[in-house]
């Protein structure tokens, strides 16, 4: 599903403009990636808990050789 599916279903279902969907979502969007990128975690009742974890550089492989 991509962020044009949200908006059309949002825009069909409530019977908004395509144009303030399309607000809402990329609002909706930026809020949660201004959240993440501070540190913080997000937390969707009925369907998850967003976090950024660090991991530990590891060595890259080359298939082919």
């Amino acid at each position: 599903m991509t962020k044009a599916d949200i908006v059309n279903i949002l825009s069909e279902k409530d019977g908004l403009p395509k144009a303030h969907a399309q607000e809402i979502v990329q609002t909706i969007i930026d809020t949660l990636r201004k959240t993440l990128v501070a540190g913080k975690s997000v937390k969707v009742s009925g369907f998850g808990t967003f976090s950024i974890r660090r991991k530990a550089a590891r060595i890259g492989r080359n298939p082919k050789t």
